[in-house]
C-alpha cells in the first residue's frame, strides 16, 4: 500500500471518529437537562454537572491553545526566519495572537450592536401598533396581537442569528486548527511517521471534538441538525487539509510562502482559542458562583487531558 492511499484511509477514519465524539454530548446533554428541569436537589445537580462540563471544555481549549497551537506557531515563526534568512527579537507570534483575539472580540461586539439595533426597531414597531390599537378598538387590538406575535417571532430569529454567528466564529478557529493538523499529516513521508502521527492526532481529536460538541449543544439546545452540521463542517477540514498536504508533498511549493501562511493561521486561531476559553466558557461559569472548586477541577481535568495527549501527539 502506498503512503498516499494510507493517508487517505486514515483521514477518512479521522473524520468519522471526530463526528462520533463530537455528537456524543447531544445525548448526554439531554440527560443532564432532564435533571435540571426538576425542582430542588435534582435541578441543582443537573445545573452543576452542566457547569463543570463547560469548565472542562474550557480547560481543553486552553490546553489546545497553550500546548498545541502556540508551539506550532513558534515553530512556524522559526521556519519563516530560516526561509527568509531573517532574524528578529520582536514578538511577532504574540502580536498576531493579540490581533486575532481583538478581531474576534470586535466581531462579537459588532454582532451585539446589530442585534440590539434590530431589537430597538422591533420595540418601536410594537409601541406604534399599541397606540393605534387605542384608537380603532377591537379590530386593531386583534391586529396588534398579531403584530406583537410576529415581532416576537422575528426577535427570536434575530437572537438565533446572533447565537449562530457566535458559533460560526467558534467553529472557524477549529477549521483553521484542523486544517493545519490535516496538512501536517498530509506532508508526512514514511509509514511509521504517518501511523504514529495518526494515533497522536486521534487521541487529541477525541477530547477536543467532545468539548466542541458540549459548547455547540449548550448554544443551540434542541437544534440537533445545526449542531451536527457544524461538527461535520469542522471534521471534514482535516481531510481537506490533508489533501492539500499530499499535493504539496508531491509537488514543489515555495517553503517560505507555506511557512508564512501557516504562521498567520496558527496565530489567528491562537487568539480565537484564548477568547473562547476565557470570554465564552471559563469567565461566564466563574461568575455564576456555583461550586467554584468543582469548576476549577473540571478545567484542570480538561487541561491535563490535553497535556497527556500531547505526549503522544509530539
Amino acid at each position: 500500500m502506498s503512503s498516499d492511499i494510507l493517508k487517505i484511509i486514515l483521514l477518512i477514519a479521522m473524520t468519522i471518529f471526530s463526528i462520533m465524539f463530537g455528537c456524543l454530548p447531544i445525548k448526554l446533554y439531554s440527560k443532564f437537562n432532564e435533571l435540571s428541569s426538576h425542582k430542588g436537589a435534582f435541578r441543582q445537580k443537573g445545573q452543576l454537572i452542566i457547569s463543570v462540563i463547560t469548565c472542562f471544555s474550557g480547560g481543553v481549549f486552553l490546553g489546545v491553545c497553550l500546548l498545541d497551537v502556540l508551539p506550532d506557531a513558534l515553530d512556524s515563526w522559526d521556519s519563516v526566519q530560516k526561509s527568509l534568512s531573517y532574524s528578529s527579537d520582536y514578538p511577532f507570534v504574540p502580536l498576531f495572537c493579540g490581533i486575532g483575539l481583538m478581531a474576534v472580540w470586535m466581531f462579537e461586539e459588532f454582532t451585539i450592536l446589530c442585534h440590539n439595533y434590530a431589537n430597538r426597531r422591533l420595540d418601536c414597531k410594537s409601541e406604534t401598533s399599541s397606540s393605534d390599537g387605542d384608537i380603532e378598538g377591537d379590530i386593531l387590538r386583534q391586529r396588534k396581537a398579531t403584530i406583537i406575535s410576529r415581532i416576537s417571532s422575528v426577535a427570536d430569529i434575530v437572537e438565533q442569528k446572533g447565537s449562530i454567528t457566535k458559533s460560526l466564529t467558534f467553529v472557524s478557529a477549529f477549521i483553521f486548527h484542523c486544517a493545519l493538523e490535516g496538512f501536517a499529516f498530509g506532508i508526512q513521508k514514511d509509514t511509521v511517521s504517518i501511523s504514529s502521527l495518526f494515533v497522536g492526532i486521534m487521541l487529541h481529536k477525541c477530547v477536543v471534538f467532545f468539548s466542541i460538541g458540549i459548547r455547540l449543544v449548550r448554544a443551540h439546545e434542541g437544534r440537533v441538525i445545526l449542531v451536527f452540521s457544524l461538527i461535520t463542517l469542522v471534521a471534514i477540514t482535516a481531510p481537506l487539509g490533508g489533501a492539500i498536504g499530499i499535493i504539496v508533498q508531491d509537488s514543489k511549493v515555495d517553503n517560505a510562502a507555506k511557512d508564512i501562511s501557516m504562521l498567520i493561521l496558527s496565530c489567528l486561531s491562537l487568539g480565537t482559542f484564548l477568547y473562547i476559553a476565557f470570554f465564552e466558557l471559563l469567565g461566564p461559569e466563574k461568575e455564576n458562583k456555583r461550586a467554584n472548586f468543582l469548576q476549577w477541577l473540571g478545567a484542570v481535568t480538561g487541561f491535563a487531558l490535553i497535556a497527556i495527549t500531547m505526549i503522544f501527539d509530539k
